[in-house]
C-alpha cells in the first residue's frame, strides 16, 4: 500500500471514529415520568379509580373479598445512559393508597383471581441532554393469578418489554414481575428496569464508509492522472 493511500485509509479511520463517538447514542442525559392504567376488561365485580395522573387502582371483589391492586408511578430527572432505574410500583393491599395500615385478613380459600385484567405502563419522557421534549409511549401487559392476605399467584406479564422514544433512548422492562401478598413488603413490587440509548442505525455508518471510500478513490484517480 503507497503512503498516500495509507494515508487516506488512516484518514477515513479516524473520521469514522469521531463520527461515531459524537453520535446521539452516546453520553445521553434523559428525564421521564411513568404512569399506569388497569383495565377490567368486562370482569365482574372490578372496577378502576384513578388517584391522580400518575397512580391507579384496580379493586375485584368476589364472594364478598375485595382484594385491590394499586401502581404509583415514578419520577426520574436527569439520568445518566446507560442506567438501572424503576418504572413505579404495584401493590397488593386493600387500604391502598395507603399499603403501611394494609389490613387485609383474606385467605387462600377465598383468594380473588386478578386473570384478565390489563395494565398499559407509560413513559413520558420530558427532557433529552437539556432540551425539553414530549415524548410518550406505552408498554401493556396482563394480569394472571390471583390474591389473598396470605397468598398470591399473581403475576404481570409483559409481552413487549421495550419501548423507544424518539429513536434515541430505549426503555426496558423484564418480561414477568411477582406481586407479593399483602401481608408481605406490604404486598410491593417495584418494576426494575433499565434504559439505554439506542444504537445508531447501522446504515449510518455503511453510507458514511461509502463515502469515505468513493473520497479515497477519487483522490487516488486525480493523484494518477
Amino acid at each position: 500500500m503507497s503512503n498516500s493511500t495509507h494515508s487516506l485509509l488512516s484518514a477515513a479511520i479516524l473520521v469514522s471514529a469521531i463520527a461515531f463517538a459524537a453520535s446521539p447514542a452516546h453520553a445521553v442525559l434523559v428525564s421521564f415520568d411513568t404512569t399506569g392504567t388497569f383495565n377490567c376488561n368486562g370482569i365482574s365485580g372490578c372496577s378502576v379509580s384513578t388517584t391522580t395522573t400518575t397512580n391507579d387502582t384496580v379493586s375485584i371483589t368476589k364472594n364478598g373479598t375485595t382484594e385491590v391492586l394499586t401502581y404509583y408511578g415514578s419520577s426520574n430527572a436527569g439520568l445518566s445512559l446507560p442506567s438501572s432505574t424503576n418504572f413505579g410500583d404495584v401493590v397488593s393491599c386493600n387500604q391502598a393508597p395507603n399499603p403501611d395500615t394494609c389490613t387485609d385478613n383474606s385467605t387462600q380459600a377465598n383468594a380473588v383471581s386478578f386473570t384478565g385484567v390489563g395494565f398499559s405502563l407509560g413513559i413520558i419522557e420530558t427532557n433529552l441532554n437539556g432540551v425539553p421534549v414530549n415524548l410518550s409511549g406505552n408498554i401493556v401487559d396482563s394480569l394472571v393469578g390471583s390474591v389473598a392476605s396470605n397468598y398470591s399467584t399473581l403475576f404481570l406479564n409483559f409481552p413487549t418489554t421495550t419501548l423507544t422514544l424518539g429513536g434515541q433512548v430505549v426503555y426496558s422492562l423484564d418480561p414477568q414481575y411477582s406481586v407479593p401478598q399483602p401481608n408481605s413488603n406490604a404486598g410491593d413490587v417495584t418494576l426494575e428496569s433499565q434504559v439505554s440509548a439506542a444504537a445508531p442505525e447501522p446504515v449510518l455508518f455503511g453510507v458514511t464508509g461509502l463515502g469515505f471510500l468513493g473520497l479515497m478513490a477519487s483522490r487516488l484517480r486525480r493523484r494518477r492522472s
